[in-house]
């Protein structure tokens, strides 16, 4: 089940150990292979509430989809035999949660979108919750699980009379209880832990798994050998790199339409990289220089540094647009401290944007080509080496900017890449979100990994070496040897990835890392 980062281990523990206990266990239903509840809020609108409504949110942990057309949730009371219900409608992909909002008193968070709505006021602290296949309200106090229809069950709370082996633990205005990592084991004390509350509606769950991406070995340039391959266009005709010779001495590489080119030793210095390319052939990179990494940009085969801004003692360079705008960051302090998120326009001037009131570090990791800029906002504790608070952000070219929020209100969010007002990003805990720079709107796209790059298209891909398609279908990477690994770096928006991946080579008693194409276009 993908939501192994939903529960904290030590809740997880505890969880385990309360299920260990019972003095009354009540026989369970049959295992669900299916549909199952998977998490219930019964704090939404009381004072410290954390959401605005109560909930009950449903997983398929099954391998079909499954029809909920005439399938109700019901809730009674813990000891109570009268029970209202709420109708489903619509099917339920594997892999995915469906949410259903009840009702709430206003304080707290509005949930995301809902995919049922009743009217139901859950308790905070006992209860009783069915998944039925029928209309019908259930009419019991105990033996409820036996009862034909009932697909799932979960008493919550000390006093609840019908449970599941055992009663799930007690939530709270401010804690929900959440099955773990999917596992139906039937017995709700064993299954389900109290944690932070966490809806996911039907746009949330594991991508289905579509047929793996051809792959292909790159070449450098003659003489060379090709070590990295960092940057690419969205159109695919450049991609930018390194390639070491027989000292050992690193050269620039551009590719173009598959061509490698040597661009030779840059004059900034041999520890010089490139972190982007445009559709123009325009690079931008980073060089130690001065004690310092300096931001650089190469346009017409010449190496130029970008400008400080006043006060700043140097700036990193990390993204170019198809105008000739770059993003970066620079910092007004030594050991890149007091970061402040920077554009450079094609003349090399440079703008430092908004840093949002209550944080002390801004940077900017991408740059869509109408000048959207995206990055992250921290509060560090330089001491410590510790993040206190972080938020993604976008910042518009008219000057204006918003946070772009996670699923939670307490997601702590990084933004990662834009392309054509599309960003995706991630939170402190890992998971793929995907935002409209604009309105702010997100969605999950994945509970696990995170987010590499997007394309127009909206495909993404992860650190899990896979391209996550607009339909959900998840097309793996492939590579010579998990053990050794790989990874992706490049996405066109024609759905062609580049990176490399590493192998152990017997007949050079050693491990090699080609740099990899991988075509996901057909």
């Amino acid at each position: 089940m993908f939501r192994r980062n939903k529960i904290p281990v030590a809740a997880v523990l505890t969880g385990l150990a309360a299920g260990l206990v019972t003095l009354n266990p009540e026989p369970a239903g049959a295992v669900s292979t299916s549909v199952v509840i998977s998490e219930i809020y019964g704090g939404g609108g009381n004072n410290g509430a954390i959401y605005n409504v109560d909930f009950i949110e449903l997983y398929n942990r099954g391998t079909t989809t499954v029809s909920l057309d005439g399938w109700t949730v019901q809730y009674a009371s813990a000891t109570g035999s009268s029970w209202q219900t709420t109708a489903l409608s619509g099917s339920l992909k594997p892999g995915r949660h469906y949410l259903v909002k009840q009702a709430g008193n206003g304080v707290g968070t509005p949930l995301p979108a809902p995919d049922a709505t009743g009217t139901i006021s859950l308790s905070a602290t006992a209860g009783k919750v069915a998944l039925s296949d029928k209309s019908r309200a259930l009419t019991c106090s105990s033996s409820c699980t036996t009862v034909p229809g009932v697909r799932d069950f979960v008493g919550y709370g000390s006093t609840a009379s019908s449970f599941e082996g055992s009663p799930a633990p007690a939530p709270s205005v401010a804690a929900s209880i959440g099955r773990v990592n999917g596992v139906d084991t039937d017995t709700n004390g064993r299954d389900f832990v109290k944690a932070a509350p966490t809806p996911y509606n039907s746009s949330v769950g594991t991508p289905e798994s579509g047929e793996a991406c051809s792959r292909e070995v790159i070449s450098g340039p003659a003489g060379l050998t090709a070590k990295t391959l960092e940057a690419g266009d969205p159109s695919g005709r450049y991609q930018a790199g390194r390639a070491v010779d027989s000292a050992d001495v690193e050269h620039l590489v551009l590719w173009t339409d598959g061509v490698a080119e040597d661009l030779g030793v840059p004059a900034l210095g041999a520890n010089s990289f490139p972190s982007d390319v445009n559709g123009h052939g325009e690079i931008v990179g980073n060089v130690f220089m001065d004690g310092n990494w300096r931001g650089w940009r190469r346009r017409g085969g010449q190496f130029t540094p970008v400008t400080l801004p006043a006060s700043a003692l140097t700036a990193d360079a990390v993204a170019i647009n198809g105008n000739g705008e770059m993003a970066g960051t620079s910092f007004r302090a030594a050991y890149a401290q007091d970061g402040r998120a920077t554009v450079w326009s094609t003349d090399n001037s440079a703008r430092e944007l908004t840093r949002p009131a209550g944080f002390n570090d801004a940077r900017a990791l991408d740059i869509d080509d109408d000048g959207t800029v995206i990055g992250t906002v921290s509060l560090l504790d330089y001491d410590t080496a510790t993040t206190l608070d972080q938020r993604a952000v976008a910042w518009f070219p008219d000057g204006t900017w918003r946070f772009l929020n996670g699923i939670r209100p307490t997601d702590q969010t990084e933004a990662k890449a834009i392309r054509n007002g599309r960003v995706v990003g991630t939170t402190a805990s890992g998971g793929i979100l995907a935002w409209n720079a604009v309105s702010g709107d997100v969605t999950q796209l994945s509970p696990e990994g995170r987010p590499v790059e997007v394309n127009s298209t909206g495909s993404v891909t992860t650190t899990n070496l896979e391209l996550i398609l607009p339909s959900g279908v998840r097309r793996p990477l492939p590579i010579f040897d998990p053990v050794h690994g790989g990874a992706s770096r490049v996405l066109t928006d024609a759905n062609i990835v580049y990176g490399k991946a590493s192998y152990y080579d017997e007949d050079l008693q050693a491990t090699v890392a080609p740099l990899l194409r991988w075509n996901c276009g057909s």
